[in-house]
């Protein structure tokens, strides 16, 4: 077998792995209707979600990777977890895959796949919030956007979104949107909530937010992708 046939045949291997979690899952939620068995559940569904959504990324073939999260997605859906289900989305990079995924769950319509920033080297422009205003930090945020090559339609609708927007929510949804910027205040990164402090589910979920950009804590603070712990 040629190292191509072996990494197909592990991909497929690792699809079949990740259908089996998400049945497991699907089985821990579903089993009792009583509200505490099905609360006693929680762990075991938990559990098996982590393990199909880390499967499914480590995937490196994108046409089986995709095929993986559309299960994983499926599941979220399911279990009413579609802020992780928007944020898997954007991993598929397949599109007759995201295709069908918005068939199965047609709230993510409208959902932007993660662009690759391998081959850009340019370093993401620094913007100091000290004194600036909501209008300054939008027009810094858009300009650096078109200087990267990002459509009018997406600086248009990041704009759009950051309307009545508080400061911090302007923030996140401007890394949100993929603006390539590092936000400063006093001359630190622009990161709050203390990660330490959340349960085991909530730093999963942490962490698969920030995928995407950015984490809301439980205190409303939100946290940037621009520095993980």
């Amino acid at each position: 077998m040629t190292n191509l046939g072996a990494q197909y045949e592990d991909a497929a291997q690792a699809v079949f792995r990740v259908t089996g979690e998400c049945q497991a899952a699907s089985k821990s939620i579903e089993a009792h209707a009583d509200p505490i068995e099905r609360q006693s559940e929680k762990a075991n569904y938990e559990h098996h979600l982590v393990e199909a959504i880390a499967l499914a990324l480590a995937i490196k073939d994108e046409f089986y990777k995709g095929l993986a999260l559309h299960k994983v997605i499926n599941l979220c859906r399911s279990s009413n977890e579609l802020d992780i289900a928007k944020t898997l989305f954007k991993e598929v990079a397949h599109p007759s895959l995201r295709g069908r995924i918005v068939k199965d769950v047609p709230e993510l319509a409208g959902e932007r796949k993660t662009v690759s920033n391998e081959e850009d080297t340019s370093p993401p422009a620094t913007i100091h919030l000290d004194g600036l205003d909501h209008e300054a930090i939008v027009h810094l945020v858009a300009k650096a956007m078109r200087e990267i090559g990002a459509s009018e339609r997406d600086v248009e609708g990041f704009k759009h979104d950051v309307i009545n927007a508080d400061f911090d929510t302007t923030l996140a949804k401007a890394i949100d949107w993929g603006a390539p910027v590092c936000f400063l205040k006093n001359g630190e990164p622009w990161v709050k909530g203390d990660w330490k402090r959340l349960t085991v589910w909530q730093r999963a979920k942490r962490w698969f937010s920030l995928w995407s950009g950015s984490y809301v804590h439980p205190d409303g603070t939100i946290e940037l992708a621009a520095r993980r712990d």
